[in-house]
This record gives C-alpha cells, sequence and structure tokens, in this order.
C-alpha cells in the first residue's frame, strides 16, 4: 500500500491524523418489504448520510468508504457520507461511476465481512429476543461470550467477535499511520488537506459498540462500560458512532477514541497493547468455542 524505503530525513515531526469514522447506517426500508441485505435507505435515510457527511467536512480526494458485504445500506451510507453534496436519489452504482470518472483513482468502496453481523447460530434466537426486550446490548456484553461457548456456536456476532473485529480494522490502521506520516513528510501532496485520511466505516447496530465497551471494560471498568451501553438502549441511533484518530508525529502514535456517554462527548486514549488484547482475547474466545470451556475467557 505504501513505498517502504524512505530518505533519512523523513522523520521532520509534523503531526499527521487517519480519522475512522465508523457509522451505523441511515434510516432503512421495512423489514420485511425485501431480503434483509437488499434493504435500502430511505430517502430521509439518503439525507442523513449527507448530513453526517457536512458535519464531518467530508474530504474525498483523501477518503475511502468501507461496509458490510451483502448490506446494501451501509454501502449508501458512506457513500453519501462522504460525498454529501451529489445528487441523494444516487445510488451506489452511480456514485462509484462518478468517482472513477472524476477521479481516476479506482473504487472508493472496500467490503469487510467485520463490519456485518450474524445470528444465524444456536444462539441467534435469544439474541433476538434480548433486541425485540430493547436488552441486546446487556445481553451481548454479559452474555453472549458464555452462550456461545454452552452452545458451541461458531456463528453467531458475541461481544468478544465484536469487539476483535473492529480491533482488528484500528489495527491495520495505526500501522498505516506510521508509513502515511513518513510519506507526508516528505511530500507536500497532503498538505492541503491538512495532513490526513478519511475512512468512512458503514456498520450495524452491537458491533462497534461491542469494541467501545470492551474498551471501557478494560481501561475504566465495568461500571463505565454500563454507562455506556446503558445510555444506547440496543445501540447507535441511525448514523451515529463513533470517531478514532490515529496520530503520528515522527515516531510518535496517539490513537484516541472520541464518543458520546448519555449526550456527553468524551475521549479517550488507547494504544496497542490494548487494541491487540482484544484481539488475541477473541482468539482465545475461539479456541474456547471449539471445546465448549469458558474458563479464563468469561468473567463474572
Amino acid at each position: 500500500m505504501f513505498e517502504k524505503n524512505f530518505s533519512p530525513e523523513w522523520g521532520k515531526g509534523i503531526e499527521t491524523k487517519i480519522i475512522l469514522e465508523f457509522m451505523r447506517h441511515g434510516e432503512k426500508e421495512p423489514e420485511g418489504t425485501k431480503p434483509d441485505g437488499e434493504l435500502q435507505l430511505t430517502e430521509r435515510g439518503r439525507e442523513m448520510a449527507q448530513e453526517k457527511g457536512r458535519q464531518l467536512s467530508a474530504q474525498k480526494e483523501v477518503s475511502l468508504t468501507w461496509g458490510s458485504p451483502k448490506k446494501r445500506r451501509t454501502r449508501e451510507t458512506v457513500l453519501h457520507a462522504m460525498l454529501p453534496d451529489i445528487n441523494k436519489d444516487a445510488n451506489p452504482e452511480e456514485i462509484e461511476e462518478i468517482i472513477s470518472r472524476e477521479q481516476k483513482i479506482g473504487k472508493k468502496f472496500i467490503e469487510d465481512e467485520r463490519l456485518d453481523f450474524n445470528f444465524n447460530g444456536p444462539e441467534g434466537k435469544e439474541i433476538d429476543e434480548a433486541f425485540d426486550e430493547e436488552t441486546f446490548l446487556r445481553f451481548l456484553v454479559e452474555k453472549s461470550d458464555k452462550r456461545a461457548i454452552e452452545l458451541q456456536d461458531k456463528e453467531s456476532s458475541t461481544y468478544s467477535r465484536f469487539a476483535g473485529n473492529i480491533a482488528e480494522i484500528i489495527s491495520r490502521y495505526s500501522a498505516i499511520g506510521d508509513s502515511f506520516n513518513r510519506i507526508a513528510s516528505n511530500k507536500d501532496d497532503y498538505k492541503k488537506f491538512g495532513n490526513q485520511m478519511e475512512r468512512y466505516l458503514g456498520t450495524h447496530q452491537g458491533v462497534v459498540e461491542g469494541f467501545v465497551a470492551k474498551v471501557l471494560e478494560k481501561t475504566q471498568g465495568v461500571e463505565k462500560r454500563n454507562e455506556f451501553i446503558d445510555s444506547l438502549g440496543n445501540g447507535f441511533k441511525e448514523t451515529e458512532g463513533i470517531r478514532i484518530e490515529v496520530i503520528n508525529k515522527g515516531a510518535e502514535q496517539k490513537i484516541i477514541v472520541n464518543l458520546k456517554i448519555n449526550g456527553k462527548t468524551e475521549s479517550l486514549e488507547i494504544n496497542r497493547d490494548l487494541i491487540e488484547d482484544i484481539i488475541n482475547e477473541r482468539n482465545e474466545f475461539e479456541k474456547h468455542i471449539a471445546v465448549g470451556t469458558e474458563e479464563g475467557i468469561v468473567k463474572s
């Protein structure tokens, strides 16, 4: 993705930033009218996505979009957020054609199953019931890992799976942040864009919330984690989410999580060790699924 060889003068100490905007999709068509993966945004949903993009002052020249596969609504959301002034009735294919024609840089959308959910395993019925009772996030963080182990559920999304998946994406951009800083320190190409790159990632309720809950649990304890999940009900509302900032200055890096709890914006600094810990915890969880034991993984 980036060149690996740089001049000895690369470490000028300029500050660069990679912004990861994780957001739930906009308002979608009513469930049951189409298969879930084919549900599109409503007109209001597209407007919501464009409003989000204007709020974020999206810079298409240094942006990419990510979304869950088979879920058209996430793709629509992030493309309209990245290009907030485009015709709001444009579909994703039309938007990508416009991008290709105007910028001549290829596709601007990446599908990634880590932004998706799967409740088709043995635990799925319990998850659906929790969602109907508006206790989904509580069930997710307190019970989903344990029940998956008990049921040997290798499919359904759980707390550790959601958290580990998002942590992997952030880990990728933590590594890219180092390379990006080297490039921007040697070239002025990104200066007019504030020496930053932007990524817009569309997802669903529970996916990013699981990561944030895990971070809060590990850094500030269960009480803070519960404050966060209780403030959301079943999860983020349409186009809501979190902002991750990967900030490099020379060889130094900070990773900032920006979120809201009970309407109050909070910022939390995390590091690569924490991110890798969350990934490793998910990997250990998967090992326990195979043998049906929870010792050392699920805590009361």
